[in-house]
């Protein structure tokens, strides 16, 4: 159990076993096939990219582009992906089937680190969420906070560290409910790094 004290009442995470595969996955913005370069530039503002630099790459599916600037020491690639999009991620998930809503909390070596919520179930946030890291995700419009959590977990495990995610289920509870109960604990403790970091 992990537990936190929050307006007089106490808050017990049950712990809950994760499944961890590769580690040190790199290059994950390079597998986004699916868009060519064109195209992402007429739906996202990319500031101070040229696209007339790099006319032989109009066509080009936007992974193949990004990777080539990085393999070619062209920092322009980074203005495509959120700050967290560059980095070693890992795969992981719940083994139980937690179809139920509320917060989570990863904890590492201990110490909480990040608190989140989820509207829908835990398996869907974890397993299909920040646990396994896609191309898009990388991106400016992509999820930087999955990008940021899976990075973190990736760095503990490098550096041998225990990961454990804590549910505190709030299946009776409503959305609002929640959405306040992540806010009040975020108000109240300032020990979560990757929270702060948002």
């Amino acid at each position: 159990m992990c537990n936190i004290r929050i307006n007089n009442i106490e808050l017990n995470f049950e712990l809950t076993d994760l499944e961890f595969g590769p580690t040190n996955i790199e290059d994950v913005f390079c597998n986004r096939l699916n868009i060519n370069l064109e195209e992402l530039i007429n739906r996202t503002i990319i500031p101070q990219f040229d696209i007339n630099q790099y006319e032989e790459y109009r066509e080009s599916p936007i992974g193949q582009f990004l990777c080539d600037l990085k393999h070619n020491n062209d920092n322009t690639y980074l203005q495509f992906l959120n700050r967290y999009g560059d980095e070693r991620y890992c795969k992981f998930s719940i083994t139980n089937n937690h179809n139920d809503k509320g917060l989570y909390c990863f904890i590492v070596d201990g110490k909480p680190k990040y608190i989140g919520r989820t509207l829908t179930n835990f398996h869907d946030i974890i397993n299909n969420g920040c646990g396994k890291i896609t191309p898009a995700n990388c991106y400016n419009d992509g999820q930087l906070t999955n990008c940021r959590i899976n990075s973190g977990i990736n760095e503990a495990i490098n550096n041998d560290l225990k990961v454990k995610l804590g549910i505190y289920k709030m299946n009776e509870s409503s959305n609002a409910d929640i959405i306040n109960l992540k806010r009040d604990i975020l108000r109240k403790y300032h020990n979560f790094d990757w929270n702060n970091k948002e």
